[in-house]
């Protein structure tokens, strides 16, 4: 049960961190740019769109793969968690930044919960979080170091939302100077809770 405690809790601090980087107008992490990009495109809500993209990034598991295993089926009910999350977050946000300074402030904030969040879920390894599914089967398939398919995965996906980002608005949408700091901070960060609190989860 604290397994499972632990896992809602750092798929919270991702979702929170994940909403927060949407409201700091720097542009998104890295996988947040997509769904953010579809989200205004589209109708629908960020956390549908996640759900959305993060089933894309779950089929294209078992495409890379050639095989459904128990980590991809137990990303599906975490995939739609994370969803809902992204929604209730969203719907509860009442905070608006009127200055350069609170958006940095911000995004400071919602690196700190995405990377604490997803050492959580890293130090458990019950489930993989659907991105680094896909890092996973990436680096299987093809033989690559988990860091060098997560630069390729981050590289593609914030090409696509900047393509469509610029068919669609004429202009960058959730790409920005967020973006390269989130790819450069997260995994630092990441590093430094393992350093702090490795041994206590």
């Amino acid at each position: 049960m604290k397994k499972i405690l632990l896992l809602f809790l750092g798929m919270f601090l991702i979702a929170l961190g994940t909403v927060i980087n949407t409201k700091t107008n720097l542009g998104n992490s890295a996988i947040g740019s997509l769904p953010f990009v579809l989200s205004k495109l589209s109708n629908l809500s960020l956390g549908v769109m996640t759900n959305i993209v993060y089933a894309t990034f779950i089929i294209l598991q078992i495409i890379i793969l050639k095989e459904i295993n128990k980590k991809i089926v137990l990303q599906i009910p975490i995939t739609i968690l994370f969803g809902v999350l992204i929604d209730i977050i969203n719907y509860f946000w009442f905070i608006n930044v009127n200055s350069i300074y609170a958006s940095f402030v911000l995004l400071f904030f919602s690196i700190t919960f995405i990377s604490f969040g997803m050492f959580i879920v890293l130090k458990l390894n019950l489930v993989y979080n659907t991105p680094d599914g896909l890092v996973k089967a990436i680096s299987t398939r093809f033989k690559l170091k988990n860091g060098t398919s997560k630069n390729l995965l981050d590289f593609i996906v914030v090409l696509i939302s900047i393509i469509i980002s610029l068919i669609s608005f004429k202009s960058l949408q959730g790409v920005g100077i967020g973006t390269i700091l989130a790819v450069i901070f997260i995994g630092r960060f990441i590093s430094l809770w393992e350093k702090l609190l490795g041994g206590k989860l």
